[in-house]
């Protein structure tokens, strides 16, 4: 069983098809985390799919990560001690000059 199957597979997102897309979406997302979405998505025929998904109205954004928090929350309560990290640090470089490509000369 794949990430996106143990992740996505039980989402309910009331047609087995669309969860069956979500876990396509997810592995071919996952298998590529620095791409963009139509480079991950590797196909025209994926990418208009992928778009078509997050454009249904049938489900939302709540529906789609209950399960991944569920998973998450049933590992956390298997662990003594839990380490949540978060990084709010913010990178500005628009003081930085010395390169064409960094802060306000890129192009």
């Amino acid at each position: 069983m794949t990430w996106a199957e143990k992740e996505f597979g039980e989402t309910d997102l009331g047609d087995v098809r669309r969860t069956d897309r979500l876990v396509q979406i997810a592995s071919k997302i996952v298998s590529s985390p620095e791409s963009s979405l139509p480079s991950a998505l590797s196909s025209e025929a994926d990418n208009k799919a992928c778009y078509r998904f997050m454009q249904n109205e049938s489900f939302d954004f709540s529906d789609i990560i209950l399960g991944p928090l569920e998973n998450c929350w049933n590992k956390i309560k298997k662990t003594p001690r839990t380490i949540l990290v978060q990084d709010t640090s913010l990178l500005n470089y628009d003081s930085k000059k010395m390169h064409p490509w960094i802060g306000s000369n890129w192009q």
